[in-house]
């Protein structure tokens, strides 16, 4: 109530005008209900007291005259509560014929008629009650409250008896007490009801305002909105946004009310994954999140962000309604996929030699260490070969590092090509050195492959004049077997392996050395 009063002018002509004839109304309906009740109650003093049947008279046909305005006040009333729509000279005619009313009574009682205390004080009532009801100035109300007080006690002074006008002064003053508290109490009632019919409505309207303004920014948003109804395996549709048109082909229309649509567009690659995960992080109360592939109107494809969130669960706990927001990742995922393909691509860059194409020393020292852990655990064999090209700085010197290059491509080719098991493989260890690992390979296994790859290298009989060795290119090597242990790692096998090809470049190489792990 006290907010009421702090208003600044602005906003107390807004609530005025806003309320204008609601207010009028109100107060016509509730000024006239006290007139019935004043009315009725004061007829007992002339019956009773007075013997006076004319009075009561007039009391009585106040009170029906206010019963019918109340009664229609309150009509139009209800009739402005429900569309606003009211004619301002009804309220006028309406409030012009209670004012008739009273201050007819009250003429006829206090100044036509011989007064007494009783019937000053259902005349001030009847007043200041009106005065109260029909304005909502504080000081408006003081203003008019003393004026009707002043007025009344000069007239009554003046026609009464000299001994009566004590009387007549204190019976005006306490029903201007009387007056002015039930006058306030229910103008405050009145004012309350309507600041709050103001902010009840000021609430509506921006509730509408919001939910303009959040479905204008949902059709705005570079996805969809939807809501359904979960029977899972179908899905009844209740509502998508309008960008739906926009994101998947389909209009709001095309959709709402429709079943297993979203299901429908689903790609058929896609439909178990989507479903499975969609029951189990619904069904333990968590969003679902999720991406997948949905088939266009159009024929195309999209990839799609799905989050889906549970509204409502029955006793159970099993999912009744869902909400969820779908968004467009196909330029994303594209954008992934080539990223992976590069990165892919660049992975496997990182584990071949750029010259000659074989897997490098990354690779090497990688795979090494993974196999002598697996087949510690399997009890296998692994048999290392460390190869170096014999006298391969001289050959540079001589022909140059183009064909040095060539050489290298040309030895690491032949090795390759006698390395045919799935899980054996060469790498080129570093400058004209190379490395071939053969697992579950035992001694023999492993000495024959030595001899075929000494053999193949001279088969290519490459010029080397300047070898010590041959007149062609030929290769030591160094070979280790063992069965290795959990413990044990690649450098002891590497440094076990160097070990034996030093020993063949001491005894004059194209040769093999063989030594056990």
């Amino acid at each position: 109530m006290w907010r009421f009063y702090t208003l600044s002018p602005n906003e107390y002509r807004e609530c005025m005008d806003k309320t204008f004839a609601g207010n009028n109304l109100m107060g016509l309906w509730q000024a006239n209900a006290i007139v019935v009740v004043l009315g009725i109650g004061f007829s007992f003093f002339p019956i009773v007291i007075e013997k006076d049947l004319s009075k009561a008279g007039v009391y009585f046909g106040t009170s029906a005259v206010a019963l019918l305005l109340a009664v229609t006040a309150r009509h139009k009333y209800y009739q402005y509560k429900e569309n606003k729509q009211i004619n301002n000279l009804h309220i006028s005619g309406l409030i012009v014929l209670y004012f008739i009313n009273i201050m007819f009574s009250g003429l006829y009682i206090g100044v036509l008629a011989p007064v007494r205390p009783p019937v000053a004080l259902a005349f001030m009532c009847y007043l200041i009650a009106a005065l109260f009801l029909f304005t909502t100035s504080p000081l408006l109300n003081l203003c008019l409250t003393l004026s009707a007080m002043t007025v009344f006690i000069i007239c009554s002074v003046s026609i009464r008896e000299p001994g009566y006008w004590t009387y007549e002064v204190a019976t005006v003053l306490l029903a201007a007490i009387i007056g002015l508290f039930f006058g306030w109490q229910i103008n405050r009632y009145r004012i309350s009801a309507v600041l709050s019919s103001i902010m009840t409505e000021t609430i509506e309207h921006e509730k509408e305002r919001m939910a303009s303004r959040i479905e204008t920014i949902i059709s705005n948003l570079p996805g969809m909105v939807y809501q359904c109804i979960n029977n899972y395996p179908e899905y009844t549709i209740l509502y998508v946004s309008e960008g739906s048109k926009d994101f998947i082909g389909y209009a709001p229309e095309e959709l709402i009310g429709g079943k297993n649509k979203f299901m429908e567009m689903v790609h058929p690659d896609d439909v178990e994954g989507m479903g499975k995960k969609s029951e189990e992080t619904i069904n333990v109360g968590l969003p679902f999140e999720h991406t997948y592939r949905l088939i266009m109107h159009d024929g195309s494809i999209k990839w799609i962000w799905d989050r889906m969130t549970v509204l409502e669960r029955d006793q159970d706990g099993t999912p009744i309604s869902v909400e969820g927001y779908m968004f467009d990742i196909t330029r994303q995922r594209e954008l992934e996929t080539a990223e992976l393909a590069r990165l892919e691509a660049e992975a496997e860059k990182a584990y071949y030699d750029s010259l000659t194409g074989i897997y490098n020393r990354r690779f090497f020292d990688e795979n090494l260490e993974h196999y002598i852990k697996a087949l510690s655990l399997t009890g296998g064999t692994l048999s290392l070969m460390m190869i170096d090209i014999d006298f391969f700085k001289k050959y540079n010197d001589t022909y140059g590092h183009i064909d040095g290059d060539n050489c290298l491509n040309i030895v690491a080719e032949t090795l390759s090509a006698n390395i045919t098991r799935a899980d054996d493989f060469v790498a080129r260890y570093g400058g004209e050195e190379f490395a071939v690992v053969l697992p579950n390979t035992g001694e023999h296994g492993a000495r024959f492959i030595a001899e075929k790859l000494l053999q193949s290298i001279r088969d290519h009989n490459i010029p080397h004049e300047k070898s010590d060795a041959a007149n062609c290119v030929t290769i030591s090597i160094g070979v280790v077997t063992g069965k290795p242990e959990y413990t044990q790692n690649a450098g002891g096998y590497i440094k076990r392996a160097d070990e034996m090809l030093y020993m063949s470049k001491q005894n004059g190489r194209n040769r093999y050395t063989f030594g056990n792990y």
